[in-house]
């Protein structure tokens, strides 16, 4: 097995996330991460439409990887 080394400053904050591997395959698709492709393709629909509840703070609309790579 590979060794990973990170560089660590102040104030740096790290997760480490484990456990036993979820019993069904997860996809991934940019952030959003889910069970089935379906839902993948309805969450990808609703970020699209702006519908997820808005962060607050936060006005820029990101677009996803697909639409930057037709610009």
């Amino acid at each position: 097995m590979g060794h990973l080394h990170l560089l660590i400053t102040d104030k740096t904050t790290i997760y480490i996330c484990g456990g036993e591997p979820f019993p069904e395959e997860r996809t991934i698709y940019w952030n959003f991460v889910a069970s089935t492709k379906e839902f993948i393709e309805q969450a990808k629909e609703k970020w699209l439409a702006q519908t997820f509840e808005k962060i607050p703070g936060e006005t820029e609309f990101v677009p996803l990887p697909e639409q930057i790579k037709k610009q």
